[in-house]
C-alpha cells in the first residue's frame, strides 16, 4: 500500500494458480485468494518474516519481484517432508536450520535468485572455525547466530557448506560430540541424570532420547 497526497493506493496482486505451482509474493503487496471452488483448491502457505529472511540470506526482500515456478515431483516432495518434520521437531537450532536448508534450497532452485557465496579458500578456513568452536564448546547452548558470527557467511552457506565438508550439518556434528563424551562419562560410572547436564542437555529425558537414537540403547544399558 502507498500513500500519496491526500489519496492512498493499493498495490494488488492475483495470479491464476496451476496444480503443482509455487508463486513467490514479495512482502507489502496485497493480494487476492479466491478459488472457484474451495473444496477443490489445496495448498501451502508459508508467511517468512522479511527481517529474519534478509539476517539468514543476506538478500534484500524489497528487490523481489512476484514469481511464478512449476515444481518437479523431487520439490513437491521436499516440501511435504518439511511441512511434516516442522510440526514435529521442537530443538531451535534443528528447527532453524531445517528452516533455512529447506528455504534456501526451494527458493534458489526454483525462482530466479543466487544465493551470496565467498570464495571455496574462504569458505574452507571459515568452517573450519565453527568446527573447531563447536568441539570447545559443545557442551553450552550453541545457536545458529553465534555459528555464522564466527564465520562471517550467511546461515544457509555455512549450513551447506559445514555438511558438504563434515558430511554432517553443525547440530547433528554438536550431537554426536555431546554423545561421545557422555559414552565416556557413564563408562567413568557416572549417573545418568549428571552426564545429561554435563553433556549440555535439556534434561535427562532429552538425553535418553537422544542417546538412543545415535548409540541403539539407552544409557542407562551402555554403563
Amino acid at each position: 500500500m502507498e500513500r500519496g497526497s491526500g489519496k492512498i493506493t493499493c498495490k494488488l496482486l492475483a495470479f491464476e494458480m496451476k496444480a503443482d505451482q509455487a508463486i513467490l509474493i514479495p512482502p507489502d503487496i496485497i493480494h487476492l485468494c479466491q478459488p472457484d471452488e474451495m473444496s477443490k483448491f489445496k495448498f501451502t502457505i508459508l508467511y517468512i518474516a522479511p527481517h529474519w529472511f534478509e539476517s539468514s540470506f543476506r538478500l534484500d526482500v524489497s528487490r523481489f519481484k512476484p514469481q511464478t515456478t512449476q515444481l518437479d515431483q523431487q520439490t513437491l516432495e521436499m516440501k511435504d517432508e518439511f511441512v511434516a518434520l516442522f510440526k514435529s521437531e521442537s530443538d531451535p537450532l534443528i528447527m532453524e536450520s531445517m528452516v533455512i536448508i529447506f528455504l534456501g534450497n526451494f527458493i534458489f532452485n526454483s525462482f530466479d535468485m543466487h544465493p551470496l557465496e565467498k570464495s571455496s579458500a574462504q569458505r574452507q578456513t571459515e568452517i573450519v572455525q565453527v568446527k573447531n568452536y563447536i568441539d570447545d564448546n559443545f557442551k553450552e547452548q550453541i545457536q545458529l547466530d553465534d555459528l555464522a558470527l564466527i564465520s562471517g557467511m550467511t546461515k544457509f552457506s555455512l549450513l551447506r557448506n559445514f555438511k558438504t565438508n563434515y558430511k554432517l550439518s553443525p547440530h547433528a556434528y554438536l550431537v554426536n560430540q555431546r554423545i561421545n563424551h557422555a559414552k565416556q562419562l557413564l563408562l567413568e560410572d557416572k549417573t545418568v541424570a549428571w552426564t545429561a547436564v554435563t553433556c549440555g542437555f535439556y534434561d535427562q529425558s532429552h538425553f535418553v532420547k537422544t542417546f538412543r537414537q545415535y548409540v541403539g540403547i539407552a544409557p542407562f544399558d551402555y554403563k
